[in-house]
């Protein structure tokens, strides 16, 4: 008599495979971590906290390339992808797209008013107004208003964009076997100027 802790071996037939293809708590878990920020290693860490920095570095690279996990990684980010509200990619679209003489004066200096009423939630991430007096002649203090803005990053925008339309892949599986598949990341190449 079992008391359902021991684990037979599969047997031949479709139930026992779709049993084999189920992920532990932790597994999900951290493929759960993994979808929020995409990176392997803080989310092994999260699931397991006792684990050294390196040790999860290591043992995430391994997860990542189980089978089972990359089938379930593929059907939620399929998931994800066709469950996106309509409203995500225009948003995303507009911040590629945006011209930062939407936020200019007619004399090229920014306007408070056009970066106040900015359409685009998120477009600008950050506002600096500065007042600099000083003395101009004996008795005239003359007061000069600095405003300076900081956009959103329009490549990181192009880059959440295509992850989210899955333009590009992060790394290719060649499969052979199931049992040892073949996988190369792919890595941006930064240049130097």
């Amino acid at each position: 008599m079992s008391d359902g802790t021991e684990q037979s071996k599969p047997e031949n037939n479709d139930s026992s495979i779709i049993e084999s293809k189920q992920l532990s708590d932790e597994h999900s878990l951290f493929l759960d971590y993994y979808l929020q920020s995409f990176n392997g290693t803080k989310s092994y860490m999260k699931v397991y906290p006792d684990v050294s920095y390196e040790s999860a570095r290591a043992l995430s690279s391994l997860l990542l390339t189980n089978i089972n996990i990359i089938e379930e990684k593929n059907r939620r980010i399929k998931e994800i992808r066709d469950n996106i509200p309509n409203e995500i990619i225009p948003y995303l679209k507009n911040q590629i797209h945006f011209n930062i003489a939407d936020f200019l004066d007619e004399d090229g200096k920014p306007d408070m008013d056009k970066i106040k009423n900015n359409p685009i939630p998120g477009l600008v991430s950050s506002v600096t107004v500065k007042e600099d007096t000083y003395k101009q002649g004996d008795d005239a203090e003359i007061t000069k208003t600095n405003i300076s803005f900081k956009l959103i990053d329009q490549q990181k925008s192009l880059e959440i964009l295509s992850k989210v339309l899955k333009l590009y892949e992060d790394s290719i599986t060649l499969k052979g076997d199931s049992s040892s598949p073949f996988v190369i990341n792919l890595v941006p190449v930064k240049s130097n100027e």
